[in-house]
């Protein structure tokens, strides 16, 4: 959901990116408001990799693009995240791109980004049950949230952070995916579906039940138990 009203930033993590949710209508103080905030952050903080997400962005002129984003240079990486074909072309046709690349998919960012979005810190705090050795990771995925009862389907995608032979973490990098997992009345029969897109994993039955829901901030994850262990690749 777009959200109208004044323009805001906040920031999250996953692995060692920091994201940027950029939101609602940037114009005359909100723009120095963000380019101020950012500044500030980069120069004090350990800031390498970076993903602007504008999921919620009503408005931004494009003249004042490269103002507004421009501390953001100083990084090795930035990628902007924006699913909106109408607001990417607002960035494509500013002055001056400050950005890398535009993705509008999540296996993109992982694509690009590898490594760098592998959560070896665990970001969202939670009691691992898990007896299984946990295998820190970065890999796009689909998740299919059935309900048993009356076989309602809602389909997220996110980012496996971290997998064991018994469960996985799933961390969410779209807004609207992370909503759809906030709505999800997990008291109910549900089961989870896990579609990695690895090949290590394609063939591989992931499907299980969903134990919790973490939530950090704006960062959301899932965290999946499976109904029948997997190999995990050597």
């Amino acid at each position: 959901m777009i959200q109208r009203g004044a323009g805001n930033i906040s920031r999250r993590m996953i692995g060692n990116v920091d994201i940027f949710d950029i939101s609602g209508m940037v114009k005359n103080d909100t723009m120095r408001k963000i380019h101020d905030y950012l500044s500030a952050y980069v120069r004090h903080s350990n800031v390498h990799y970076v993903i602007v997400n504008v999921q919620e962005l009503a408005y931004i002129d494009n003249n004042g693009i490269h103002e507004v984003f421009n501390p953001l240079e100083r990084t090795k990486k930035t990628v902007l995240f924006c699913t909106d074909e109408s607001v990417a072309g607002i960035f494509k046709n500013s002055k001056k791109m400050p950005f890398t690349v535009i993705c509008n998919k999540e296996r993109d960012v992982v694509d690009l980004l590898g490594k760098q979005l592998v959560n070896k810190r665990q970001m969202i705090a939670f009691e691992d049950r898990r007896k299984a050795l946990r295998i820190a990771s970065a890999i796009s995925a689909d998740v299919i949230c059935r309900q048993k009862e009356n076989n309602d389907m809602t389909m997220t995608s996110g980012i496996i952070t971290n997998i064991s032979e018994t469960g996985a973490c799933i961390e969410y990098l779209d807004l609207s995916s992370a909503q759809l997992v906030g709505q999800i009345d997990f008291f109910r029969n549900i089961e989870a579906t896990i579609m990695a897109n690895d090949p290590h994993y394609l063939n591989q039955k992931m499907s299980g039940e969903i134990v919790r829901v973490e939530i950090s901030g704006r960062q959301t994850a899932l965290i999946v138990k499976f109904a029948d262990p997997i190999i995990i690749p050597k």
